[in-house]
């Protein structure tokens, strides 16, 4: 029936209003087109962001590093001081980790009147990015006591090394030096990760030289959200993450990780749970691509409960993220934490429950047998790959190997998904 005839079989309707009427219709239809336009727009900087995409680089000819003796002067500038702090603008914040309601390492750790306390932890990787054009680099850190320092670089898209550099905490300042041999007027990119237990003070560079903010130019904002395999616990280098693989593999250098663990949709974890840690989703503002990555932690629960909690969680963060393309990745499995198929299922009814079709898709861990067997590694029983990509000391998270492998199968994924949703 047409809207005059509708408006006539109840009681007639004025000119005005039929105008009215059809002039809300036309502007609810242009919002949805614009909304379209949007989600379209955001599948094409994901597209050509994929093209870009390749596994982590490791430099044949690395930068010489070199770790300065406790409480040394600069040997750049003969210095303690940094010349250039920590929190100028032209020094770029990196790989950020929010662990609990904007709880962000990076900020606390150029924050120099807070007290540092972050546990060490090899995963938990933030970071900080410059250009410039000087041959070398010095950065002033301090590793807190009792903990160890972890380390690594990324220059011009190539790491220093596979393996991080380590320095037991001892709460003293220390200048690390990065020599590269020659300066690059055109300036190269170095971005610098480090562990929770650094506090990073400044930089500095040769005489006559400079640095300036370095550009993500077309790159897609991301993040994935999760419990400690978001976090990286179990990988014995910073970068070497399934989150950092997940990125390399997409071509988003950029990767946010907002990973607490032992949390799910139901466990609260040490922290809180899903629902609970919602206000992080949004705390970069509008994100082009979300990755919910999460379950293992709800073992134990009843499928029907799952999906309660999983519902009212997804639907928290399809209104948070109005525009964002939404990966909804089923739980994670090992041998010492092992959730049910019920688990999975729930989470998949979810799901199905509140999906927007146009931007929002399904990674089933379950059916595509990511994880299987029983053993780990240092107890090998033949019985699937946790022989090889889950670690001994716990039984539950993945080995530097296992998150590298996690973080590719879920890019490939991801890219499946966007596909089907072009």
């Amino acid at each position: 029936m047409s809207g005059e005839g509708w408006i006539e079989a109840n009681g007639g309707a004025t000119a005005a209003q039929l105008r009215v009427t059809q002039g809300l219709a036309a502007g609810a239809a242009g919002r949805l087109d614009n909304l379209q336009d949007e989600i379209y727009t955001r599948i094409e900087r994901l597209r050509r962001s994929f093209q870009r995409g390749a596994p982590a680089k490791y430099a044949a000819a690395a930068p010489t590093i070199t770790m300065g003796a406790a409480g040394a002067a600069s040997s750049i500038t003969g210095s303690t001081t940094p010349a250039i702090s920590a929190g100028a603008a032209n020094i770029a914040t990196i790989g950020t980790l929010l662990y609990f309601n904007g709880s962000v390492y990076m900020g606390r750790h150029i924050d120099l009147v807070s007290t540092p306390g972050a546990a060490d932890s090899t995963g938990r990787g933030w970071g900080q990015a410059v250009m410039t054009d000087s041959d070398q680099l010095e950065v002033k850190v301090r590793a807190i006591s009792g903990q160890v320092l972890r380390f690594n670089a990324r220059i011009d898209g190539e790491y220093y090394s596979d393996t991080d550099i380590s320095l037991s905490g001892d709460n003293t300042d220390r200048h690390v030096l990065l020599n590269f041999g020659s300066a690059k007027p055109s300036g190269r990119k170095v971005e610098l990760f480090f562990n929770a237990s650094a506090w990073l003070y400044g930089y500095n560079v040769t005489a006559n030289r400079r640095v300036w903010h370095p550009t993500y130019a077309g790159e897609p904002l991301a993040m994935v959200f999760g419990d400690s395999y978001t976090d990286g616990v179990g990988s014995t280098n910073i970068r070497r993450t399934m989150v950092n693989a997940c990125g390399s593999a997409l071509g988003i250098s950029n990767m946010i990780a907002s990973g607490a663990g032992g949390t799910g949709y139901i466990n609260n974890g040490s922290s809180a749970k899903f629902i609970t840690r919602i206000a992080d989703i949004s705390r970069f503002g509008a994100l082009d691509l979300l990755v919910i990555a999460g379950g293992i932690n709800d073992a134990g629960n009843s499928q029907a409960s799952v999906t309660t909690a999983a519902t009212d969680f997804l639907n928290a963060v399809i209104a948070a993220q109005p525009k964002a393309i939404i990966a909804v990745c089923g739980p994670f499995r090992a041998p010492s934490l092992n959730p049910s198929q019920g688990v999975s299922d729930g989470i998949k009814a979810a799901f199905n429950a509140v999906k927007d079709s146009k931007r929002m898709f399904f990674i089933d861990t379950f059916a595509n047998n990511w994880q299987n067997g029983t053993g780990k590694i240092g107890a090998t029983n033949g019985t699937g790959n946790s022989d090889f990509y889950i670690i001994n000391s716990d039984g539950v998270h993945p080995s530097d190997d296992g998150h590298e492998y996690l973080g590719t199968n879920l890019a490939e994924a991801i890219k499946f998904g966007v596909a089907a949703l072009a």
